[in-house]
């Protein structure tokens, strides 16, 4: 999936419907990619990040999770067809 996040584009690198949990907090890399990280740990702005590129921004669950709605609501909405009685 794909977020806007400060008028720049990121990938998710996590998936959104397990990894979203308010005990992790979110990573936006310098290389496009937003990273899912468990918030026992601290990371700064600016830190290299295994996976490539640098720390650029540390999202909340709260504001990951917005983010998030944002992209699912731009979804089309899926309907079941209505049997017909025959």
């Amino acid at each position: 999936m794909e977020v806007l996040f400060n008028s720049k584009s990121y990938n998710l690198k996590f998936d959104h419907t397990t990894d979203l949990n308010s005990n992790r907090q979110y990573i936006a890399s310098t290389n496009g990619d937003i990273l899912s990280r468990l918030s026992l740990f601290k990371y700064d702005v600016g830190e290299p990040l295994p996976e490539g590129g640098r720390i650029s921004h540390i999202l909340s669950f709260d504001e990951m999770g917005q983010l998030v709605q944002v992209e699912l609501d731009k979804l089309p909405k899926r309907r079941r067809k209505k049997k017909e009685d025959e």
